[in-house]
């Protein structure tokens, strides 16, 4: 199969395939072979180099390294589509 790396859009970096990941020092970082991995790109993960879906809640977006390009619309946040209470009736 080899080894698959898809960019993920606001996202993480996933990564399939027989890899060896190596700290800074050359340190190997332990994973679960044989399951994908996925990087933190937005820098706000407690599980670095590994996402923890930090990106969601803070709202990160990646730059778009196209400028002809438009960016995709953002997602709805299913959190604000709440009804709102109904109006008072009038008096």
């Amino acid at each position: 199969m080899g080894v698959i790396v898809t960019i993920r859009e606001n996202a993480s970096i996933k990564i399939e395939g027989e890899i060896t990941l190596l700290d800074h020092a050359g340190v190997p970082i332990a994973y679960t072979p044989g399951k994908p991995v996925a990087l933190c790109r937005c820098g706000h993960s407690s599980r670095k180099p590994f996402c923890d879906s930090a990106h969601r809640r803070c709202g990160w977006v990646a730059v778009n390294p196209d400028p002809t390009v438009p960016p995709a619309p953002p997602k709805a946040d299913p959190a604000a589509t709440t009804t709102p209470p109904p109006a008072a009736p009038a008096a």
